[in-house]
């Protein structure tokens, strides 16, 4: 069994989150950012000075070109254009844009530094640039001139489009749709994980699914901070969408390795993945402080959680194998969340081989959105399961409280009753117990049989019930005693109307001459009165109280009895209820 866990590490992950929270808001709300128009537009053949044709995506390609940091692409006008613009991604480079040698763009202009902002970024960050270029004509050629400011194949440009205005604006939203409303599915799943674990957690186990949901927040954040569509836009200033893409990279993986954790039952596994998450708040704590600071610029210091990441995700996956082995029974559910992680880590795969096809890492996206999808439909299913097993637990307790024969409480109910009661009785200004006893029972069993004294029990209990259980409860304290108590406002008076109301009701029953017996129910009442000189009594005392009236109504019924010569067997009548 694992033993108490310590709430340092969530804690630490509240802290962590919201620091992530402020500094994205900060940058949001303070960072200053260019205007462009809304843009985007058509694919164009590009090709390298030696005349070869190059994919602007293909980063291994670019790598191929690139001389002294630098790299140039070409494009020649087959017929003539008017009013052609070109659009681009620009990540860490000076890019120039020339036709016929003629420079009608350059990044420089619009190159500035975060001054405002809480990090520090010693290059222009990655954003949208669309400028017109006016008329072509055949033959003129486009050349784009690119100067790396870091040896990084992921500085240069990409989403290369040229054409008319309408016509890349509705490029760049297309290729980005599909990434965007994943994107957005994502995050409402992982809001809906977190809702769903605070509204449920303490009816479940729900095993730190709130973890999964922060992880899906975070890695929507991640992917779609990204998007063209969105720095075309220019709603968040480039720097800004910069900086909250590359906090949320380092931020998101601490709560999946929190969510892990929580769901191993080895000790070895558990200790193995919060020390993780501990290395992880570390490193993440010392990539905001170093960014803060200006001791190191943010791209730099990425590179961190760039060879830390694959290291804590195969640390992920040791555990999840390692718990599994060591467990002595193992059933196809053991299977699940193994399965799930190596899913993911199948689609992180897949994002780094095939690449996105687009702005938004698609593949990464739906590895993400499948994970907290699965998350999710297991925390219905254990919840679901919770809720069945409450209701049968419920359903048992009540059979446990419940008298199998009359269906009124039985004596572990009453006595449970009777010292809340004893608790909270100063709240009461009376509360009233009134012992019954039905007579006759003997008689009745050796006359007519065990059935018709059953049918003599069930038939007095529901005279009880009928009269005292809509003002108090009823409950069956023994073979023929019953005992009701009356707790609601004006007890005193109310538990007397109902006496004259029950009396009223057996005069009734016995005038019916169709029943085999005679039905004579016992009954005595004492009442708690707040403020009286009985108040100082237990409960206890005043059912003994009540029951000593009752005995005395009892003998009561039986000299009335004798004296007017009452049947208590009617062998005449003509049927049996």
């Amino acid at each position: 069994m694992r033993k108490y866990r310590s709430p340092v590490l969530a804690v630490i992950f509240v802290i962590v989150a919201a620091a992530f929270v402020f500094a994205c808001g900060y940058n949001i709300f303070f960072s200053p950012h260019m205007i462009f128009e809304n843009a985007s537009g058509l694919n164009v053949k590009w090709t390298s000075e030696k005349g070869v044709e190059i994919d602007t995506e293909n980063r291994s390609q670019i790598s191929a070109i690139v001389f002294n940091n630098k790299y140039s692409l070409f494009h020649t006008a087959k017929e003539d254009y008017k009013n052609v613009y070109i659009a681009f991604k620009n990540s860490f480079a000076d890019t120039r844009v020339f036709v016929n040698d003629k420079l009608v763009y350059s990044t420089d202009e619009h190159f500035y530094l975060m001054e405002k902002s809480l990090f520090s970024i010693d290059a222009p960050s990655p954003q949208f640039h669309f400028t017109s270029l006016g008329d072509i004509s055949e033959s003129d050629v486009v050349r784009i001139d690119v100067t790396l400011i870091y040896e990084n194949e992921q500085c240069g440009i990409r989403n290369v489009l040229l054409g008319n205005s309408d016509e890349i604006i509705n490029t760049v939203f297309r290729n980005d749709l599909l990434g965007i409303v994943l994107c957005i599915a994502m995050f409402c799943a992982g809001i809906i994980l977190i809702m769903f674990y605070f509204a449920f957690g303490r009816v479940a186990s729900l095993n730190g699914v709130h973890y999964a949901g922060a992880f899906a927040v975070l890695a929507s954040v991640y992917s779609l901070s990204g998007s063209t569509s969105l720095s075309a836009l220019e709603i968040v200033g480039a720097d800004a969408l910069y900086i909250i893409k590359n906090l949320a990279y380092v931020t998101m993986i601490m709560p999946l390795i929190l969510f892990f954790a929580y769901n191993t039952k080895h000790r070895v596994s558990d200790r193995i993945l919060q020390a993780a998450a501990v290395i992880q708040a570390v490193v993440t704590a010392a990539f905001y402080a170093l960014g803060i600071s200006g001791a190191a610029d943010i791209y730099r210091t990425k590179i961190i959680s760039d060879i830390l990441m694959p290291i804590q995700l195969l640390l992920i996956l040791g555990a999840l194998i390692f718990d599994f082995h060591k467990k002595n029974e193992k059933r196809s559910s053991d299977f699940a969340f193994t399965a799930i992680y190596l899913i993911f880590l199948g689609g992180i795969a897949a994002q780094i081989v095939i690449g996105s096809g687009g702005s938004v890492p698609i593949p990464f996206v739906l590895t993400c959105l499948f994970f907290v999808i699965s998350v999710l439909v297991i925390g219905i299913r254990v919840f679901s399961k919770a809720l069945e097993l409450s209701g049968e637990a419920e359903t048992m307790g009540k059979i446990a409280f419940t008298d199998g024969l009359t269906g009124v409480g039985n004596i572990a109910a009453f006595k449970k009753k009777l010292n809340h009661l004893e608790v909270v009785k100063v709240n009461y200004d009376s509360i009233g117990i009134v012992q019954f006893d039905i007579n006759n029972l003997k008689t009745v069993n050796d006359t007519l049989g065990h059935e018709m004294g059953d049918k003599l029990i069930t038939d007095g209990s529901a005279m009880i019930n009928k009269c005292f259980g809509s003002i108090g409860d009823v409950y069956r304290t023994g073979g023929d005693e019953f005992v009701a108590v009356i707790c609601c406002e004006n007890a005193f008076k109310r538990c007397n109307e109902a006496i004259l109301k029950f009396e009223a009701a057996i005069d009734e029953y016995n005038s019916d001459e169709s029943h085999r017996f005679l039905l004579q129910i016992a009954y005595g009442t004492e009442f708690y009165m707040g403020g009286s000189s009985d108040q100082y009594l237990t409960l206890r005392e005043i059912q003994k109280l009540a029951d000593k009236k009752m005995y005395e109504h009892k003998s009561e019924l039986k000299e009335i009895a004798g004296r007017e010569g009452l049947e208590v067997i009617r062998s005449d009548c003509k049927k049996i209820r």
